[in-house]
Order: structure tokens, then C-alpha cells, then sequence
């Protein structure tokens, strides 16, 4: 069964293979080719080094996965360290299973090659660069289940769990104000982009970061009216006072201001305290992805 790499060529293949697996999921939007193409041809960012190989059977292209070498960038939601190994796939049409297995050789074997051994499948943040999968987060969708028995079957095993969540009732009443010395601030990032803090005088304790998915993370017409909240903290010694409840509903009327009808935002599997919050914000659970190592 060949295995070869990626080609120009291949590009509008690819894209709607993609876009046919990936039409289950209930957050985010299906790429342009504009948008999907440069994330499987040339360098990606973060990686030392990086490959796409597709599989064939009967000269038609049934499957693809992306390998890379990461070169560590801090953030404090990615799995991976310096030099290791990051695999995006194999994203395989139903019924392809030894395609996925060949793969998943071939990428082995390119690490081999860049003196790299460990895989992390999926990773949070550092997976392959696809701003739109999976509504912003690139862990792997458990609706994908033939790909996730692919990546059991050689050898890779979960490691974390994220909670998808989308809220499609934004608040429309006017959230409530922090109490003196409590004072919140908000702040834009870029001119989608934005983040409100919470301080306790002039102390910062807490903050949420959202944005809207138009452009950055999606050019779709609908995505416009689409927001996400990228991350919500508060420090631990200011935790259950209400800070984060806060937080979350000034960002959500603010994303309601700015036109969206729809939040979507991960939440970690064991998180129930965050969980808890979101559910009584009228979010719902809508997926769940996964995290692996091997």
C-alpha cells in the first residue's frame, strides 16, 4: 500500500477528505482550501521539522497524517516538550484501517530519522497548526472513533480530556459588578481579540480571554457570530468568590455586543468546579476530545 509524501497536487483531495471526516463534529467550521492548504505543505510553525504523508489504495488517495518535530514554544496548555514528536492524524476514510497503519509506520520512521521517538497525537495546542479544527482546540474528536482505534491499536494511549461546551443563550441582562475592592478592566488584544482582569485594588487576580472566531481562527460567513473563550483563571487564594462567575459573564455580554449568538469554549474532563460554572451559564456539552501519547 503506498505511502509517499504530500504533494500540490494532493491539496483539494486532502481538503475534502477533511472536510467529509470532520462534518460529524458540532463546533467549528469546515476550512476553505485557502485556509486548509497552508497547513500541509511547507514548514509548520513551532516544528524543527515537519512532513505530511498521504496513503493509496487503487491509485485514490484514502488517507493522511502530519508529523512533526517540535521546537518548544512556552504555553502552559501544550503536551509536548523540546523534540518531540507531534502527530495530526491519520485521518482515514472508513474502512481503511491498514492505510492508517502505514501511516502511522511512516511517521514513525521520520522521526526515526530527526532522532525523535516519543508521539504526542493530538496535542492541545501544538497538533499541526489548524487554526479551525475542532472549534479552535486540536485535541481529538471522540466521535472520530475509527482514528482514536487506529492510535490504540499502535500503541498510543489517552492522557488528557478536554469537555467541549458551546452556550447558544448569551445573557442578555446586564451581569453584576464587582464589589469594592474588587474592580474588573477590559482590554483588547487585537480587534478580535480581548481580555477582562479582575483586580483587587490594584492587584490582578483573575482574568478571562476570549475572542471571535472571525478571522483569525475561521473566515466562514457564519463565524462571525461565533466566540470563544480561549482561557479563564483566578488565583487560587481568591477562588469561590464568585470572581470567575464574574469574569465569564462581562466577556460573554461583551461577545453578545459584538454580534455573536454563540459561545464555544474546552473545559478539562476532571474540572468540575469550571464545569459546574459553565453549566449554570446555560453552556451545553457538545463533545469531548482527547490527548495521547505513545
Amino acid at each position: 500500500m503506498p505511502v509517499r509524501p504530500v504533494v500540490p497536487d494532493d491539496l483539494q483531495v486532502l481538503h475534502r477528505l477533511y472536510c467529509s471526516l470532520t462534518s460529524a463534529l458540532p463546533h467549528g467550521f469546515p476550512p476553505t482550501l485557502d485556509e486548509f492548504s497552508p497547513s500541509f505543505t511547507g514548514a509548520v510553525l513551532n516544528h524543527q521539522v515537519s512532513q505530511t504523508f498521504v496513503a493509496e489504495e487503487g491509485g485514490e488517495i484514502v488517507g493522511f497524517a502530519r508529523i512533526g518535530k517540535y521546537a518548544h514554544v512556552p504555553d502552559r496548555w501544550t503536551l509536548a516538550r523540546e523534540g518531540e514528536g507531534l502527530l495530526f492524524g491519520p485521518m482515514i476514510l472508513s474502512g481503511c484501517r491498514e492505510a492508517g497503519l502505514e501511516l502511522l509506520r511512516a511517521a514513525e520512521m521520520f522521526l526515526t530519522r530527526h532522532r525523535s521517538r516519543l508521539q504526542i497525537a493530538f496535542d492541545p495546542v501544538e497538533a499541526i497548526s489548524i487554526p479551525f479544527y475542532n472549534g479552535g482546540w486540536c485535541g481529538l474528536s471522540e466521535r472520530l472513533t475509527e482514528v482514536v482505534q487506529l492510535l490504540a491499536l499502535y500503541g498510543f494511549r489517552v492522557r488528557h480530556r478536554e469537555f467541549c461546551m458551546t452556550c447558544q443563550e448569551l445573557p442578555a441582562e446586564n451581569p453584576a459588578e464587582p464589589q469594592p475592592p474588587f474592580h474588573l478592566q477590559r482590554a483588547a488584544q487585537a480587534s478580535y481579540r480581548f481580555v477582562q482582569k479582575v483586580f483587587d485594588r490594584s492587584l490582578p487576580v483573575g482574568s478571562c480571554y476570549y475572542s471571535l472566531m472571525n478571522p483569525a481562527t475561521s473566515r466562514h460567513p457564519d463565524a462571525r457570530f461565533v466566540g470563544y473563550i480561549n482561557g479563564l483563571s483566578v488565583q487560587q487564594n481568591y477562588q469561590g468568590r464568585g470572581l470567575g462567575r464574574l469574569l465569564i459573564s462581562h466577556s460573554l455580554r461583551h461577545l453578545r455586543e459584538l454580534g455573536c449568538t454563540q459561545v464555544y469554549l474546552t473545559t478539562g474532563a476532571e474540572n468540575y468546579r469550571a464545569q459546574n460554572l459553565y453549566y449554570s451559564l446555560r453552556f451545553a456539552l457538545v463533545d469531548s476530545t482527547i490527548t495521547l501519547s505513545r
